[in-house]
């Protein structure tokens, strides 16, 4: 009996922490189809995104002796975090060879449904497709805005821009007015400040601490 190689992919739902481990023949099959064909599922009742756990994984059944192979831990050999991979994968290495001895028992080569390298490519371009639609609404859509508010800064300009010379005359007048009323205050305030008693002076200035 020559040996049995399956391809695994094990995933994890972000936020919820609920964990999927899907099996393949090795035969004509990606990882990366097997881990498409669990996103499809996931979509169907799940809007919380998947993870890859450790990459490509493979399986190998020799007369009913399962080992699991995992990629190498991108981490210094030796290191607390390299040490840390090991333990969890040796972990989850346990729930796959539970999760291949289920499968097999159901008589069933596959833990899912593997779509098509065709389909993948389709649905990807399809979404593609979606995404640039979006964008080009969403641009199309700020440049509308845009426009409205411009067209209105310009109006407002417009509107208080002096339509003729007397008017010119007239708004200068008004503003050299309310700069010299501003100006004359704030000469006020400083006579009176230097003409108050000294003790009130002191006070006004150390007020507090």
């Amino acid at each position: 009996m020559s040996i049995k190689k399956y391809k695994v992919v094990c995933s994890e739902s972000q936020f919820s922490g609920k964990q999927y481990i899907d099996i393949a023949p090795e035969n004509g099959v990606i990882h990366d189809q097997i881990f498409y064909s669990r996103i499809q599922i996931h979509r169907q009742t799940n809007t919380y995104p998947l993870t890859r756990l450790f990459g490509s994984i493979y399986l190998s059944d020799d007369n009913g002796v399962i080992s699991v192979e995992f990629p190498k831990p991108q981490a210094r050999k030796g290191s607390p975090e390299y040490e840390g991979i090991l333990r969890q994968q040796n972990v989850l290495e346990l729930k796959i060879i539970q999760r291949y001895k289920d499968m097999r028992s159901a008589g069933k080569e596959t833990t899912l449904f593997v779509y098509s390298i065709d389909k993948m490519v389709e649905t990807s371009e399809s979404r593609n497709a979606e995404a640039d639609a979006f964008e080009r609404k969403r641009r199309e859509k700020m440049q509308k805005i845009a426009e409205q508010t411009g067209s209105y800064k310009q109006k407002h300009t417009e509107q208080i821009r002096p339509q003729s010379l007397q008017e010119e005359q007239r708004m200068q007048n008004t503003e050299r007015f309310n700069s010299e009323q501003q100006r004359r205050i704030t000469v006020e305030q400083k006579r009176a400040a230097q003409t108050s008693p000294a003790w009130l002076r002191f006070q006004k200035q150390y007020s507090g601490d």
